[in-house]
């Protein structure tokens, strides 16, 4: 519906439902034929950069861009997600996010630390890798952005640190 709104088409053959794993995706109702156009997304409903900068926090992505261009290319879109994420209800982009999935248990960088401890125990040189290259690098990210974006902006990213947390672990 968010789709169609937003000028989206979709093959008549196709529909967007759960698979019995419980995963939403497009699912064929009837043969396709090859070359058929099955989708068509308007750039305006893609999470890209270019919508970024359109967006309410685009003055901030500019200036950060600017004045820190050694950040990872990531960060303006990590950035413009979590205002977003905290808008809720009113952000443009809320019948999308209610659409993916809320938590990503299988992926160990968001699973909690007594967790995260056993798989170290298990798996010692994975569990190197995950902790000095994704766990350490996330919480510093998330650390330096609160310090220097998130909490000196309460208008742009309202709700306090557990609700930016969950924002940018989301």
């Amino acid at each position: 519906e968010w789709l169609e709104e937003g000028g989206a088409t979709l093959h008549p053959s196709l529909t967007v439902r759960p698979s019995a794993a419980g995963i939403r995706g497009l699912h064929a109702t009837a043969d396709l034929k090859e070359g058929e156009e099955l989708a068509v997304v308007p750039r305006e409903l893609w999470l890209h950069k270019s919508n970024a900068a359109r967006s309410r926090v685009g003055p901030l992505l500019r200036t950060i861009q600017a004045q820190a261009s050694r950040l990872p290319k990531h960060t303006s879109l990590l950035i413009f997600l979590v205002h977003e994420r905290l808008l809720g209800a009113d952000s443009f982009w809320a019948h999308y996010f209610e659409w993916l999935p809320q938590r990503y248990d299988e992926l160990p960088l968001s699973w909690p630390p007594e967790r995260r401890e056993a798989l170290l125990a298990r798996h010692p040189g994975l569990g190197r890798w995950l902790h000095h290259e994704q766990w350490a690098y996330a919480e510093t990210e998330f650390d330096l952005l609160r310090r220097v974006v998130f909490d000196d902006l309460p208008d742009l990213f309202p709700g306090g640190s557990a609700a930016l947390r969950a924002a940018y672990d989301w």
